[in-house]
C-alpha cells in the first residue's frame, strides 16, 4: 500500500520513518481511515473523524460550505464531505508540525478556489483559532479546483466534451440505446473533465454509494465501466471503482426509466364515463404507482373482459365471476387501502414478468455443455473452463477468454449472495449463450466468497438479452439462501433447471 501512495520506508539504526511528500502522507492517512470506517458514508465519516477529534467536523463543513457559497461554487454533499476530511486530516498533521509547502508540480490554481480556500483559512482561524498556511490554502485549492465547474463554462467543442461524444455513441450501438440528448452530453463532459482531473493531480474520491449502488444498478454499473474503459484508452487515465460509481449515478440519471421499460406494467383502467371522474381515477393512481406502470382507460359497462390485452386489469365495475386474469376490483374513488391493493398486484405482476425472464435466461440460452459442478476452483480456472466450453461448442472464438479477463480488470462481476457475472465487452460470438459453474467451496473473487459464475456470450443480436435480463438474475440470486438452495440441489444440469424453475416460483 505504501508503494501506491509513491512513500517509501527507511530505516535509520532502531528507527523506521515513513519518507515522501506530505501530500501523499495525508492521502494514505485518508484511505486507512476511509478503509477501516468502510468508505465516505456519514456513518463512516464520522467514525473516521472519532480518530479525528481535534476539530469539531459540523463546523469545518459550515466553513467550507459557506466559503463556496462566496465564491459561487456549488459541490454535492459526497463531494463536501470529502473535502471535510481532507481539511481535517491536513489541521492535525498541521498542529503535529506536519505542514504541507508548495510542492513542485503543484498546478496552476483556479481563481474561485484559490478564493474559497482562503476564505476557510480565514474562517477557521477567526472561528477555530487554526491556521491555514499558504502552502496549505494552496493545497485546498486545488482539491477544490478538481471538484468544480459548470456546465455554461464548458463548450460543445471541448475536448472533453467531444471525448465524451464520441464513448456515449459507443455506448449506445452497443447496448441498443438511444442517447441524443445534448445537454447530458455537456454535463457528462464536465465530469469526465474533472474527474480526469483529478485523476492526473492524484487526488483519489471515495464514493459512499459503491457497494450499494453496484448491487442494486448492476445494469448501470456495468454501463459506467464500459465507459470508463472507453476513457482510459483514449485518455491513458486509470479511472478507479469509485469514480466508476459517479459516472453510473450520471448514466442512471438519464438511463433508468428506459432500462426498465421492460418492467412497465401495463394496466388497464375499466372506468365507465361520469363526468370528470375517468380522469380523477387515472390521476390518483398514477400518483400512487408512478413510472412502474402504463396506465389505459377503457369505458365501459359492458367491457370484453377475455379481449383485453393488459397485464392487469383495476376495474369500478364488478369483475365476472371466475375471470382467469390479473384483476383488481376498486370504487370509483380508490381509498388508501384500494391503493395498496393494487400496488401488490403490480409488484406481483412485475415479479412474474421477471421470473420469466430469469427462467429463459437460465435454461434456454445454457445446455448440458455449458454447466458444470465443481467440489472448489479459483476464479481464473473457473473462467478458463467456462470459456474453453464456450469455445468448443462453436460459441466464442478463441479470444474471448481474453476479453472477458480483460472486463474483469476493470471492476469485479462479483455481486452480493454469492454470485458472480463475468462477460466481455465484444458482442461477436455465434450466438447468445450462458455457461454455469457452481461451487462447493466458496470461489474467492476479487476478495468476495462465490458459489455460483454465470458467463454471458453475446452475439450482436443478444445484446437486448443481456441489457433486459442482467438486473433480473442478479436481484433473484442476491440472496443467499436462495443461491445456497440452488448449488445445493443442482447436482447435474436437469437439477440446476428444475432449481431456478422452483426458486423463480417463489414470491
Amino acid at each position: 500500500m505504501i508503494r501506491e501512495f509513491d512513500l517509501a520506508l527507511t530505516r535509520s539504526g532502531n528507527t523506521i520513518r515513513l519518507t515522501g511528500r506530505e501530500s501523499d502522507r495525508r492521502r494514505l492517512v485518508r484511505q486507512l481511515l476511509l478503509g477501516s470506517a468502510r468508505g465516505a458514508t456519514g456513518a463512516g465519516l464520522e467514525a473516521a473523524l472519532h480518530e479525528l477529534n481535534r476539530y469539531p467536523v459540523a463546523e469545518l463543513s459550515r466553513i467550507l460550505e459557506a466559503a463556496l457559497a462566496e465564491s459561487t461554487l456549488d459541490l454535492h454533499d459526497y463531494e463536501l464531505i470529502d473535502l471535510t476530511l481532507h481539511l481535517a486530516i491536513a489541521l492535525e498533521r498541521i498542529d503535529d508540525g506536519h505542514s504541507r509547502a508548495a510542492e513542485d508540480g503543484d498546478p496552476a490554481l483556479d481563481p474561485r478556489a484559490l478564493a474559497a480556500a482562503a476564505h476557510v483559512g480565514t474562517q477557521l482561524e477567526a472561528d477555530l483559532g487554526a491556521r491555514l498556511p499558504d502552502g496549505e490554502v494552496r493545497g485546498l485549492a486545488e482539491l477544490i479546483g478538481t471538484r468544480i465547474g459548470s456546465a455554461a463554462a464548458i463548450g460543445a467543442d471541448d475536448e472533453n466534451v467531444r471525448l465524451v461524444r464520441d464513448v456515449v455513441d459507443e455506448l449506445s450501438a452497443q447496448y441498443a440505446l438511444d442517447i441524443t440528448d445534448d445537454a447530458f452530453v455537456v454535463n457528462l463532459g464536465l465530469h469526465v473533465r474533472n474527474m480526469l482531473d483529478r485523476a492526473r493531480a492524484g487526488h483519489s474520491v471515495r464514493n459512499p454509494l459503491r457497494a450499494e449502488f453496484k448491487q442494486s444498478h448492476p445494469l448501470i454499473h456495468d454501463l459506467a465501466v464500459f465507459v470508463a474503459s472507453r476513457i482510459e484508452g483514449r485518455t491513458g487515465v486509470s479511472i478507479g471503482e469509485d469514480e466508476i460509481v459517479y459516472l453510473a449515478l450520471h448514466l442512471g440519471t438519464y438511463l433508468q426509466r428506459s432500462l426498465e421499460a421492460h418492467d412497465v406494467v401495463d394496466v388497464v383502467c375499466v372506468v365507465p364515463r361520469h363526468y370528470d371522474s375517468r380522469t380523477a381515477f387515472i390521476e390518483r393512481l398514477s400518483v400512487h404507482l408512478g413510472d412502474t406502470v402504463r396506465l389505459r382507460l377503457l369505458a365501459s359497462l359492458l367491457p370484453d373482459w377475455a379481449g383485453i390485452n393488459a397485464d392487469l386489469i383495476v376495474s369500478v365495475i364488478e369483475l365476472p365471476v371466475g375471470l382467469q386474469r390479473d384483476a383488481v376490483a376498486v370504487t370509483p374513488i380508490p381509498s388508501r387501502a384500494e391503493l395498496d391493493r393494487i400496488g401488490d398486484a403490480v409488484r406481483r405482476v412485475r415479479h412474474r414478468k421477471s421470473a420469466a425472464r430469469i427462467r429463459w435466461t437460465l435454461t434456454e440460452l445454457l445446455d448440458p455443455r455449458l454447466f458444470r459442478r465443481v467440489a472448489r476452483t479459483t476464479r481464473d480456472e473457473a473462467l478458463r473452463s467456462m470459456c474453453e466450453d464456450l469455445t468448443a461448442a462453436g460459441v466464442a472464438s478463441d479470444g474471448f477468454h481474453e476479453d472477458v479477463l480483460a472486463r474483469e480488470r476493470l471492476s469485479s462481476t462479483a455481486f452480493g449472495g454469492q454470485i458472480a457475472v463475468p462477460h466481455s465487452f465484444r458482442m461477436d460470438c455465434s450466438r447468445t449463450a450462458i455457461s454455469v459453474v457452481m461451487s462447493e467451496e466458496p470461489i474467492d473473487w476479487g476478495g468476495s466468497s462465490v458459489r455460483m459464475v454465470v458467463l454471458f456470450a453475446l452475439s450482436p443480436t443478444g445484446r437486448h438479452a443481456y441489457r433486459d435480463v442482467l438486473g433480473a438474475v442478479i436481484a433473484m440470486l442476491s440472496d443467499e439462501a436462495r443461491v445456497a438452495r440452488i448449488v445445493r440441489d443442482s447436482a447435474d444440469y436437469e437439477d440446476f433447471v428444475r432449481a431456478i424453475v422452483a426458486e423463480t416460483s417463489r414470491n
